[in-house]
């Protein structure tokens, strides 16, 4: 396992903050190829774009659970935040989970429990923050975990969703779909965001640039899907 945690510049009066999370190793199930890649190759075009950026590879749940906390604590004073997950997921009950490098993945009770839904990313963000982004390149139906999840479908548990006010949540896939590694250097979502990220910042135009990347990539069969709360437009290179 290989586990990185740098700030790439200084923790004092910045207005824009990231953490950039890549899992490719796991150790109760398959491994991936590019998420340790894409989130390097994105967390350096954030920190290009002036962005405060941590980077984590491979953590384990409590790890991502540190580093959530340490993120909300550098983040305190910031007008825009982002976090960028990769690596496996699942959908469950309403919420998209992201799984650490030790979820258990064929133990569904394990899998839930030691796995971090989206609404848990978004939390992690001050609640003073003004613009709240969340990118995740994730599958939201992986085939590994179905039976797993299936003992699961009895068991009550309310999901929040992306609830908070000026958030926008930008997943790899649609509704239960698999979010493709692809076959190049990086995934179709990560090679799609770091192209819209040297075309436009606009928030909108990018998540539109994204989406179509990700289309012609996977020749459609891989469509991003959005949630947002947005109060006012955004520029990711200047606020």
């Amino acid at each position: 396992m290989v586990l990185v945690f740098a700030w790439t510049t200084t923790l004092h009066a910045q207005t824009k903050t990231a953490l950039v999370i890549g899992i490719d190793e796991y150790h109760f199930g398959a491994d991936l190829r590019t998420p340790a890649a894409d989130a390097r190759a994105v967390a350096r075009r954030l920190s290009a774009l002036g962005f405060d950026t941590h980077l984590s590879i491979n953590p384990t749940q409590p790890q991502i659970l540190t580093a959530l906390a340490r993120f909300r604590l550098a983040s305190a004073e910031a007008q825009t935040t982002l976090i960028y997950v990769a690596g496996h997921g699942v959908r469950w009950r309403g919420d998209t989970y992201l799984l650490a490098s030790d979820t258990p993945f064929a133990d569904g009770a394990g899998l839930i429990a030691r796995s971090i839904p989206v609404p848990v990313l978004l939390a992690a963000t001050s609640d003073k923050v003004r613009n709240k982004i969340v990118l995740v390149d994730a599958c939201r139906d992986l085939p590994l975990a179905r039976s797993a999840l299936a003992e699961m479908s009895r068991v009550p548990m309310r999901t929040r969703g992306a609830t908070q006010a000026g958030s926008f949540v930008l997943y790899a896939a649609q509704l239960d779909g698999v979010a493709e590694d692809g076959e190049g250097a990086h995934s179709p979502f990560a090679a799609s965001v770091l192209s819209a990220l040297d075309r436009t910042t606009d928030l909108d135009g990018f998540a539109r640039a994204v989406r179509a990347g990700v289309i012609a990539r996977t020749r459609g069969a891989q469509i991003p899907w959005s949630e947002s709360s947005m109060l006012t437009t955004l520029d990711l290179a200047h606020q």
